[in-house]
Order: C-alpha cells, then sequence, then structure tokens
C-alpha cells in the first residue's frame, strides 16, 4: 500500500484498478472502493449492458498506478498518485488513436467508482 498520513491506496497490477482506499484511524476502517471490479475501470455500455475495459498496460510504483486501456480506437489512460498532502489524485484522458473521427454515443462510456457508504 501506498501511504501518506491522510490516505492509504492500492493498485490491482493487471487491471490498474484502486483495490483499497483507506483513511489511516478510521474506526470503521472503511474501504472506499467496495468489493467486486474495484475504483476507476473504464467501462462500456453496449444494450445498456456495462463492460470493463481491459487494460493493455499497467505500471504500479510506490506512489502512483499509470493504466491504458483500448476500445477499439478509443484509447483511455488513467492515471493516479497522491498529491504532496495526502489527497488521492486521478486524471482520465479519452484519446482518439484513429485517423478519422468516432463517435461515442451518450451514455455507453464512463468510469466505475463505487461510493460505498
Amino acid at each position: 500500500m501506498q501511504a501518506l498520513p491522510e490516505i492509504l491506496f492500492k493498485a490491482d497490477p493487471v487491471t490498474g484498478a484502486l483495490t483499497a482506499i483507506v483513511c489511516p484511524g478510521d474506526p470503521e476502517n472503511m474501504n472506499w472502493t467496495g468489493e467486486s471490479l474495484g475504483w476507476g475501470i473504464p467501462m462500456r455500455f453496449r444494450d445498456g449492458k456495462p463492460s470493463a475495459l481491459a487494460a493493455e498496460q499497467v505500471i504500479v510504483a510506490a506512489d502512483s498506478v499509470r493504466a491504458a486501456y483500448r476500445d477499439g480506437d478509443l484509447l483511455v489512460e488513467a492515471e493516479r498518485s497522491l498529491d504532496g498532502q495526502g489527497h488521492l489524485v486521478e486524471r482520465f484522458r479519452f484519446r482518439n488513436v484513429a485517423r478519422q473521427a468516432i463517435r461515442i454515443a451518450s451514455n455507453t462510456i464512463g468510469i466505475r467508482l463505487p461510493f460505498v457508504d
């Protein structure tokens, strides 16, 4: 697990998803990622059914994780790290890697963020 005073997180080295987001000293020992697919997986919705994008590349370092996901000509890059104050920072970049425009219908792509409470 990566540590700073405010938060700890752990990433799955295969999927790039966060499998643990915890706050040290939390009396409830809450894990904010839930227990299934993890936190931060890009999703596609086809015929109303969600499916997780498979990671093409995952790099886990001491205080960060980077992952790349592809769905056809759509490349999704995720970067997660802790800032200098111990806060989790996530950035998602959606890129068209085709030589022509691609069309993505409304409500057919998202990021899995289970807010466990």
